[in-house]
């Protein structure tokens, strides 16, 4: 189901970790999907190739089999994107 958490989005659109962290908090927020991008914060996170903010995800437990609107999981991004040293954060967690 498509929620609003633009500030959530946004933080992890600027990189900003401890923003991201707070908005968190709610475990019923690690999975949602954005109502305007579709995208999940894992997912968001691999588009934009933060580091801190995937490790954090995966660390909490959000749920790297949940796509994006157009099917696409966060390693599926980062496969696409040839990011592999952000896909090797998936195997460690």
């Amino acid at each position: 189901m498509a929620t609003d958490h633009r500030d959530l989005f946004t933080a992890i659109g600027r990189g900003e970790l401890e923003g991201v962290q707070k908005y968190l908090s709610d475990a019923s927020v690690w999975n949602c999907i954005d109502a305007e991008t579709g995208e999940t914060p894992l997912t968001a996170a691999a588009t934009v190739g933060h580091y801190g903010i995937l490790r954090f995800l995966l660390q909490i437990g959000a749920d790297r089999t949940v796509p994006n609107s157009r099917g696409q999981t966060a390693y599926q991004i980062l496969f696409e994107a040839r990011k592999t040293i952000l896909m090797k954060l998936f195997s460690t967690f």
